[in-house]
This record gives C-alpha cells, structure tokens and sequence, in this order.
C-alpha cells in the first residue's frame, strides 16, 4: 500500500510554500534536469495532471498521476 506522505520524487518538483506544482516550478525543475519544453507544452503538462482542477498539481493530483502511470499498460 502506498504511502500517503510526501514521495522524494513529488518534492523534486515543489516549488511553492504549500509542496505543489505550478508552471514556473514544473519548467525551471525541466530545465535544470536538462529539458526545455515550451511554456505552452508546460501548461499543457499540468492541465493533464491536476486532477482536481485547482490549477496547480498537488500531492493528491501527483498520487493520481503514478496510480494511473502504475496501472496503465506500457506502449
């Protein structure tokens, strides 16, 4: 069973006070990983992601995406 705390791999991304992803953090954590990705592909990216529809990716909306990436079948 998962843990319902915060993963090391969510918090590589936190950029705000609150441990959520918005778009500034999720292109500046791309970029310094080696990724340059438009900011119209950034927002994309998000939007995909944040299942409640808040406008940022939260820890719930993170938790979504690695169950649904868990669960999906690999192409």
């Amino acid at each position: 069973m998962p843990s319902l705390m915060p993963s090391k791999k969510s918090e590589q991304f936190a950029k705000n006070n609150d441990g959520s992803i918005n778009e500034k953090g999720l292109a500046s954590t791309l970029d310094r990983v080696g990724i340059s990705i438009s900011p119209e592909e950034v927002k994309k990216a998000l939007q995909k992601a944040d299942y409640n529809k808040d406008g940022e990716v939260g820890f719930q909306d993170f938790l979504h995406v690695m169950r649904t990436a868990s669960t999906s079948p690999s192409v």
